[in-house]
């Protein structure tokens, strides 16, 4: 049965894709989320080892670690990339 979140609207399912690995993955946040927590789950889910990941859009911006996902325009469906504004992506 769907958790409340996502009946009322509350969660988002995305994809999210890594440099290291060509299958991407489906992750469930509810959208008030912080981006950068949600980034680090990823990272650790794929077994990266970056400082400070954050997400890249399929238009290439790269998203705001202290803003909401609802803030950072992310959307349900919406194609994620996992990258670090230091490198190590």
């Amino acid at each position: 049965m769907p958790k409340c979140e996502d009946k009322c609207g509350h969660a988002i399912t995305v994809k999210v894709y890594v440099p290291t690995c060509l299958d991407a993955r489906s992750f469930t946040w509810n959208r008030s989320e912080i981006v950068g927590e949600a980034a680090d789950e990823v990272a650790e889910a794929f077994g990266i080892k970056a400082e400070d990941p954050t997400f890249q859009t399929k238009c290439d911006s790269i998203l705001d670690r202290s803003q909401t996902l609802q803030d950072a325009g992310v959307k349900e469906g919406d194609k994620l990339g996992v990258v670090s504004p230091g490198g190590g992506v």
